[in-house]
């Protein structure tokens, strides 16, 4: 991704940073400054007027699922726990937002990312086909709090439903909207006279 759409995320969300201090004695802006070691975003539900990519999973537009993306650790800091302390730290802002669950998605063909996300505490709920991607990425969750993880089931998601569904028909993406209707559903639009589905 760009620059550009990393800047953008990042301001976009709630963004937490790990850094190594710089060494003691350091004048500021006599040398070098703190050295970035990670990072991760996190956002809570998605608008679907302003970020219609989100469309593609009701999981980014429940109000109860905080989303987290723009993870990573620079590669000469891995394997020191810096990546697990981030985590901590996102799980433990989006408990305090209110949220019941965390949620991220990752590539599907990643296995050593999914194994790791498990590890955490994470399960797939489901995937999706991210516009201009070659490959599908999995929809992990975790429940924050020691509490049950919300369900496809239940009313928040159905709510979250509505809005992906209701911003495919907006943009006119019939064959999404199918996707997330059931395989006999059947939609005529009156005031056009159309069967769009």
């Amino acid at each position: 991704q760009t620059v550009d759409q990393t800047r953008a995320r990042v301001q976009g969300g709630h963004c937490l940073v790990a850094v190594a201090p710089a060494p003691a004695g350091t004048v500021a802006g006599a040398g070098p400054a703190d050295r970035l070691l990670g990072t991760v975003t996190l956002n809570r539900a998605f608008d679907p007027n302003r970020q219609p990519w989100a469309r593609a999973t009701p999981w980014f537009y429940r109000d109860d699922v905080a989303h987290l993306h723009q993870y990573a650790v620079a590669p000469a800091a891995q394997g020191r726990g810096i990546g697990g302390a981030l985590l901590a730290a996102a799980e433990a802002w989006a408990l305090q937002q209110g949220c019941r669950a965390i949620a991220l998605d990752t590539a599907l063909p990643a296995h050593h990312l999914r194994q790791r996300y498990a590890a955490a505490g994470y399960a797939d709920v489901g995937d999706v086909q991210w516009a201009g991607k070659t490959y599908r990425s999995a929809v992990m969750l975790k429940a924050l709090g020691g509490g049950t993880a919300p369900g496809a089931d239940d009313p928040a998601h159905h709510a979250a439903l509505v809005r992906c569904l209701w911003a495919h028909f907006q943009a006119r993406d019939w064959a999404a909207a199918r996707h997330l209707l059931a395989d006999d559903a059947q939609l005529h639009w009156v005031a056009s006279g159309e069967w769009l589905l």
